[in-house]
């Protein structure tokens, strides 16, 4: 697969940088995948910006990107990465520490039973939210997707590796807590056959 990363040039390492070539009003938005919709609705619900202590507007940007980056019932998003892309080149604050913080906050609190009845498919929005938006924020967007979209060398076989067993998630959550983001053997995988290889099941 050939992806043309030319028009995300504008795209800077903290997503504000640079000028996009074409700026459409609202940001590219994808249809629930059917898997998931009980996980999107909880958290239309609980991701309020009441209970997170920041504007609406803020609000439905994360609640917009944790739907784009969702790959359904697909082993990963990283097919999606032009829409991730996109979405985060019209929505720069989302690629922001401060907006991967309120992910990880609310990410603790389902973690943790705070919010019990969080449907199946909840977790795993979350994880591979902040698990993407962490990335981005660390390596640049159109960087990491150029990278890890094809993978041709160690150094970048690594961090799809990373990326894909969540690993840019498990450090910000457990650095968070305090506790040290050990890192596990790649080549394990739970019994479920989750690349995150377990870590990820706290709750």
């Amino acid at each position: 697969m050939v992806l043309d990363y030319s028009k995300w040039d504008g795209v800077g390492e903290d997503g504000e940088e640079g000028e996009p070539q074409v700026t459409p009003q609202t940001a590219p938005f994808q249809e629930l995948p059917a898997a998931n919709v009980e996980g999107h609705a909880f958290l239309r619900k609980h991701f309020t910006p009441s209970s997170l202590g920041i504007d609406e507007h803020r609000t439905e940007e994360l609640l917009r990107f944790l739907r784009e980056q969702d790959a359904g019932d697909a082993q990963s998003n990283v097919t999606r990465c032009n829409a991730i892309c996109a979405f985060l080149l019209h929505c720069p604050r989302v690629a922001t520490k401060e907006s991967l913080d309120i992910l990880v906050r609310f990410t603790r609190r389902v973690t943790f039973g705070e919010l019990p009845d969080a449907p199946p498919r909840t977790m795993p929005i979350l994880l591979s939210g902040v698990n993407t938006l962490a990335a981005c924020v660390e390596e640049g967007a159109v960087r990491l997707y150029s990278i890890i979209s094809a993978p041709k060398d160690e150094e970048s076989i690594r961090m799809r590796t990373r990326y894909e067993r969540r690993e840019y998630a498990r450090h910000c959550i457990m650095s968070s807590l305090g506790w040290k983001a050990t890192d596990p053997n790649p080549a394990n995988e739970d019994e479920s056959g989750d690349p995150g290889g377990g870590w990820c099941t706290l709750s």
